[in-house]
């Protein structure tokens, strides 16, 4: 029933394994980098017709293997920094 998905079922897998790779390597991909790789696969199509079909068809398909594609959090060094103080006085104190 209803029209044909503009995004056949190869175009979907490889779309889900770059996010979940991504994600995996722990830079992972917001909405708007999602849909910058949908368009560079199918560059036939608009973006709010790659919008609807990621969001209505691939996001709910493979929902068990997909995260909600969000931008990686920057790390932040100054919680764990140790400063040479710090360090000085730990050393002497073993």
């Amino acid at each position: 029933m209803g029209r044909k998905p503009i995004l056949d079922d190869q175009r979907e897998v490889i779309i889900v394994d770059v996010l979940t790779r991504k994600d995996r390597a722990n830079e992972g991909a917001s909405v708007v980098e999602a849909f910058d790789i949908l368009e560079k696969i199918c560059p036939e199509y608009s973006r709010k017709q790659l919008d609807q079909a990621f969001r209505r068809t691939v996001r709910p398909q493979y929902s068990e293997r997909m995260t909600d594609p969000v931008a990686a959090e920057a790390t932040t060094t100054k919680r764990t920094a140790i400063t040479p103080v710090q360090q000085w006085r730990w050393h002497k104190a073993k």
